[in-house]
């Protein structure tokens, strides 16, 4: 196999002097959608946080598109292709949904219309919703809205931090089908962190089970069915 999209070596970070990743190591392929499971507190925020930018890398590396990328700015990061949508969505709840697209857009200092486009294609609810105030909108469809923002700055790599928080099931089933959708349409790789396990079992190829920091075994998407082995990775 060639470079992979994304290829993580070794990826060590942690806050003030306290490690939480152990050398992690994972790749993630083009139109593939990777999620990583685990127990609370064995890393899985701080590694999404370190692949972003927003924790610095100890030791290891990141390479999106064979360019390693481990010391650059976030910002840059995101300009590079790396897209993120953190836990709790982080959207601006006091301007419309088209002003929260046209901040995605800020990404692309030559973004356009078509981009907006292409993205709200994804979502057709948020094409009805353009002039609505994001705050009002409903937890799903906010949801959509996050992942619609980072689209429209054309990331090669979707980051997503517990993307079923706070939604009804239905809407987990068709945020999971929409990320396939995307996937594979784009040529996006994702990496969903989701405790959800219908939405892993909806949306993942194949599923990277995180503990101290570190990934300790990969599941395909056969084991990703087996309810007892999943309960043994996320049993507390």
């Amino acid at each position: 196999m060639g470079s992979s999209l994304l290829r993580v070596t070794d990826l060590q970070s942690g806050y003030d002097g306290g490690k939480v990743l152990n050398g992690l190591t994972l790749t993630l392929e083009k139109s593939e959608v990777v999620a990583i499971i685990g127990r609370n507190g064995v890393g899985k925020t701080t590694f999404m946080r370190t692949l972003i930018g927003i924790l610095d890398t100890d030791a290891g590396s990141i390479e999106l598109d064979g360019k390693n990328i481990s010391a650059i700015a976030p910002d840059e990061r995101a300009r590079a292709g790396l897209g993120y949508v953190p836990q709790g969505r982080e959207i601006f709840p006091g301007l419309t949904v088209e002003e929260n697209m046209k901040v995605g857009l800020q990404i692309l200092r030559s973004g356009s219309t078509k981009d907006m486009d292409m993205a709200l294609n994804f979502f057709p609810v948020l094409r009805t919703k353009l002039q609505q105030k994001a705050g009002t909108m409903s937890g799903g469809e906010q949801q959509q809205l996050a992942i619609a923002r980072v689209l429209v700055g054309r990331p090669r790599v979707l980051l997503l931090d517990e993307p079923s928080e706070g939604i009804q099931p239905s809407i987990v089933q068709a945020i999971a089908e929409k990320l396939v959708e995307i996937s594979s349409t784009l040529g996006l790789g994702i990496l969903l962190v989701e405790q959800n396990m219908n939405m892993v079992e909806m949306a993942a190829s194949r599923c990277c089970v995180m503990d101290k920091g570190r990934v300790v075994q990969h599941l395909s998407k056969d084991q990703l069915n087996d309810d007892e082995l999943m309960r043994r990775h996320l049993a507390v």
